[in-house]
This record gives C-alpha cells, structure tokens and sequence, in this order.
C-alpha cells in the first residue's frame, strides 16, 4: 500500500506543485476582480464575476501549464465550471461540517475547508477533466536525470580528446608521425598492438597498409567508434595475458 501511495505521489507531484501555483493566481485573479467590482456591484454579484473571471483564467493555465489536453476545448472548460462548482461544494461543505456541527474554531474550519476545495479542484483536473497522463516527468526521474547530468559534469575530462581532434584536422602530421613509427620498428609477424589508440586515427593507417591491429583504449566513446570500424578493442592490458605480441610489435600512440 504505502509503495503504491509512493509511486502516486512520485509521479504526481511536480504537476501538483505547479498547479499549486495555478491556483494561487487564479484565487489572487479573483480577489482583485471582487475588489474591483465590489464599488459598482453588489456583493453578490462582484462573488459571482469574480468566480467566473478566475475560472476562466485558471481553464487557459490548467490547460496550457498544468495538465495535458485530453478532450476538445469546449468539453473541458464546461466539465472545469461544473466540477470547480462542486470542489466550493465540498470546500463549503467541509467548514460547516467542522464549525457548525463539531464547533471548531471558524478560520481552522475555513483554512481546511478551502485545502478540502483545493484538492478536490485537483483530482477532477488531473483524473477527470484533463489527460491521467502527468504532464511532467516523475520526481524520480528529474533527479536522476540531474544526478547523471552532475556526474558528467563533474567526471575528469580526458585530456587525449583535444590531440586526436588535433591529428584529424592535421592529417600530414598524423602520417609524419605513423611513418616515423614505422619505419624505426622491424617487420613483425602477427598483429600490431595499438595501446592507446583513441578514435583509430594511427589504427586506420596499420590497416590501410595491410597490417592487423589490435587496439588498447580505456575510453568508452572511442572503444564504440573502434569497434564500429570492426577493430578488435581491449579496455585495459590485463585482458591481454595469454595473447603473444612479438618483440616490436607494440605502437604507443
């Protein structure tokens, strides 16, 4: 039970927040619109229009800012007047139940009352009037995605990206130093060892030549663009023992 009223609450609780605030511009839409009125209009009549006025402001943010659209325009904001008459219903019928037949104090009575209208308001826009489907991501989701986004963030940059990046935008100075590298090691047999091969730039050349390469390279991003050119890749040296390399046949890059 209490896991169920956990994943409710998780997955509920940012569009409850956010019609929260909804509903306070909507009841600040209505005092002022009641003050306004209230000099040329009776009491009465100023309640009235100012209900109607806020109503109809907090249709336009429910629909735009709150909920996700679920009917035709018309059919929610006739459902949102009906149903907004019912939660002052239960909100007017909370107050008395509490003041007038259990005698507690009347702004005691009244705060409950209008939390009883408030989350009656809520539960006919989010399950009634309105799509079920939460316009916004679950609790638990923002704040994994904001513990993924700060561990990435924060995670040491590797320093190797700005060189390889270098060496594809040089690449006379890449084979310079492939050739170099080629020319002072002796013919092997068997494959090249590449141990920090990065993104493949001096991997790409073995191969072009005709010489077989297998690579060494920690990073992730570069260890997928290795494999994607079908390259034998290893994550660390320890995943090498029990392969021979000959003498030479290793290319720090």
């Amino acid at each position: 039970m209490w896991k169920s009223i956990h994943q409710v609450l998780d997955r509920y609780a940012l569009s409850l927040v956010v019609y929260f605030i909804v509903a306070g511009a909507s009841a600040l839409i209505e005092w002022t619109t009641f003050f306004l009125l209230y000099a040329s209009l009776s009491p009465f009549t100023a309640a009235i229009a100012a209900f109607f006025v806020a109503t109809a402001v907090n249709f336009v943010l429910s629909r735009r800012l709150a909920f996700k659209s679920n009917r035709s325009g018309g059919q929610e904001f006739v459902l949102l007047f009906v149903l907004s008459a019912v939660a002052f219903l239960v909100n007017l019928g909370a107050f008395t139940l509490l003041f007038a037949l259990v005698g507690i104090h009347p702004m005691i009575a009244k705060i409950v009352g209008t939390c009883a209208g408030f989350a009656a308001n809520y539960v006919f826009r989010q399950f009634v009037i309105f799509s079920r489907e939460p316009r916004f991501a679950a609790i638990s989701a923002v704040l994994n995605k904001r513990s993924a986004l700060l561990n990435k963030r924060d995670a040491p940059s590797y320093a190797g990206h700005r060189i390889l990046e270098a060496m594809r935008w040089a690449p006379h100075y890449a084979d310079a130093i492939y050739a170099y590298a080629r020319f002072a090691s002796a013919p092997v047999e068997g494959p090249m060892l590449d141990f920090g091969a990065g993104d493949g730039v001096f991997a790409e050349r073995f191969l072009r030549d005709g010489v077989e390469v297998e690579c060494v390279e920690p990073d992730c991003t570069h260890q997928a663009a290795l494999r994607d050119g079908k390259r034998t890749v290893f994550s660390n040296v320890r995943q090498l023992y029990g392969r021979p390399f000959a003498s030479g046949a290793v290319f720090l890059a």
